[in-house]
């Protein structure tokens, strides 16, 4: 036969509310411990998505979408860095890296190379 426990209403409150604040305690010590939060960043992201992660490329609307052209211009409409799904564009993040990258690379290879400038 099993241990039952019986709890009053306040009881049982007191007891989650505890469980419930050590649970936090735990949770908030190890995200010190580790440093802090940190997701993965996805694989496919929206323009949206590049310029609200400002801290990550510094590039406004305006920049991306110069960005945006220098691709289509370099590399034409069917590449693998952007694509179009109705009135959003995405970015295969990675790949948006390397190219960027890659830009910078030729830039200082080449200083009067056209290369708009602006931003990353």
């Amino acid at each position: 036969m099993q241990n039952a426990i019986v709890m009053t209403f306040e009881e049982l409150k007191q007891h989650d509310e505890a469980v419930a604040k050590e649970t936090a305690k735990q949770v908030a010590e190890a995200i010190v411990k580790t440093g802090g939060v940190s997701e993965p960043l996805p694989d496919v992201v929206s323009a949206n998505w590049i310029i609200s992660h400002r801290s990550i490329y510094g590039l406004s609307y305006g920049q991306l979408n110069d960005r945006h052209n220098e691709i289509l211009a370099e590399l034409g409409p069917g590449n693998q860095i952007c694509y179009k799904r109705g009135s959003v564009v995405y970015y295969d993040r990675k790949q948006f890296d390397s190219w960027l990258l890659g830009r910078e690379q030729k830039k200082k290879q080449d200083p009067h190379l056209k290369i708009m400038e602006g931003g990353v």
